[in-house]
């Protein structure tokens, strides 16, 4: 894997990253708003904040081994280039 593919895939890992940041940020928000509004404050927060960020993460870890296994399944398998010749005929067998 080249310099380039290394850098888009770590940019991919970025913009994962940042996207779960913002979503966690926003169960926060949403779950302070709810738990403001309720008698039982810890309770309430602790259940939505819980319920919405660990499905957050797990999908998060899901994502990245899937493209850590497609940044692999690329440095195993290399591009090999094939040049063709006009006027030239391959043996084929």
């Amino acid at each position: 894997m080249d310099v380039i593919e290394q850098q888009v895939h770590s940019g991919k890992k970025l913009i994962l990253v940042g996207i779960t940041d913002l979503l966690i940020l926003v169960e926060l928000c949403v779950a302070m708003y709810y738990a403001a509004q309720s008698e039982s404050v810890n309770t309430t927060f602790m259940t939505i904040f819980f319920g919405a960020a660990i499905p957050t993460l797990c999908i998060l870890f899901i994502l990245l081994r899937a493209l850590r296994k497609h940044e692999k399944a690329g440095e195993a398998a290399p591009q090999t280039a094939t040049t063709i010749v006009p006027g030239v005929q391959t043996a084929q067998g």
